[in-house]
């Protein structure tokens, strides 16, 4: 006969005699050893992978952030990145104002490109 927890668990008693025809020489007392898995099944199971985090309030948005997932969400809605260091930030630093001066002589070189096409040829030829 089975009890209430093995019904609420969904088990049958065709469950129950199979178990213990399949894994009941493995016991001493089989009936323990489908207690034993009863109870795994009962007792729900946690991941040790599971990174609890504190709350915070994002300084950019005022928003509070509860999990993982809100904190990437916030970072990269904000064009943010996470705190690495001084020393990484430094060289993150170096490599957004290289990144900028590149951009800004780019730009640079298609104002005068632009300048030059669309100047007078009186000009050109005054400048050449």
């Amino acid at each position: 006969m089975l009890s209430e927890l093995e019904k609420r668990l969904g088990f049958t008693e065709q469950d129950k005699m199979r178990w213990l025809e399949i894994n009941g020489r493995y016991y001493d007392d089989p009936e323990q050893g489908w207690a034993q898995k009863i109870m795994m099944h009962a007792v729900p199971q946690r991941s040790a992978a599971v990174y609890v985090m504190p709350s915070y309030q994002s300084p950019v948005t005022g928003k509070w952030i509860d999990t993982p997932s809100q904190r990437r969400d916030d970072l990269a809605r904000n064009n943010c990145r996470p705190w690495e260091g001084l020393e990484q930030e430094k060289k993150e630093a170096a490599v957004r104002e290289h990144k900028m001066d590149a951009d800004l002589d780019k730009l640079a070189e298609k104002i005068a490109v632009e300048a030059w096409q669309t100047a007078p040829e009186s000009t050109r030829q005054a400048l050449s």
